[in-house]
């Protein structure tokens, strides 16, 4: 297995890592906006889990609906939640743009800066940034959002763990 190009060096063999890492970063990058779109369908999911407590039943399964919902719908669901980090929203919304931009338009946008060197590094550091900001934005959505919203409901990090213990082990992974 190649490791990824690093930079600093630029023999013939670090333009085929070059290439490998601008392609291994704009997956990582679509993976982490996926994530986070997860992460707001949850997000979603436990606010309608919230306000029908004490009721019989949801009338719909949230999970279900939220995952019909449009991102920009699911940002504007946490509006209301995220009182404790103003920012939030806005960083929710440029990372659905960059989560656009790579969904839908990142290779014809730089399909120049991938053919020369220079902007491959240019691309690599770019992805690095985009991996870097949607994280840190799941990681306020995180704290702001779930955690809150996962005590309300009684839930714990062991219960969690024990859940996660569960059903890793039932894909029979070590």
């Amino acid at each position: 297995m190649t490791s990824l190009w690093i930079p600093g060096s630029d023999s013939v063999d670090d333009a085929d890592e070059r290439v490998k890492t601008v392609f291994a970063k704009y997956g990582l990058a679509m993976y982490q906006a996926a994530l986070l779109e997860v992460e707001l369908v949850h997000a979603f999911a436990l606010h309608k889990i919230i306000d029908a407590k004490g009721a019989a039943k949801l009338i719909a399964d949230p999970w279900h609906t939220g995952y019909k919902k449009k991102l920009v719908e699911l940002i504007s669901h946490v509006e209301g939640q995220a009182s404790s980090d103003p920012g939030l929203v806005d960083d929710l919304t440029e990372c659905r743009k960059r989560r656009n931009c790579l969904a839908h338009s990142y290779w014809r946008d730089h399909d120049l800066q991938f053919a020369s060197p220079s902007g491959q590094i240019e691309l690599i550091r770019n992805l690095d940034a985009d991996v870097e900001f949607i994280q840190a934005v799941r990681a306020r959505l995180n704290a702001v959002v779930h955690e809150p919203a996962h005590r309300e409901l009684g839930f714990t990090q062991d219960m969690f763990d024990a859940e996660f213990r569960r059903l890793y082990g039932e894909t029979g992974c070590e």
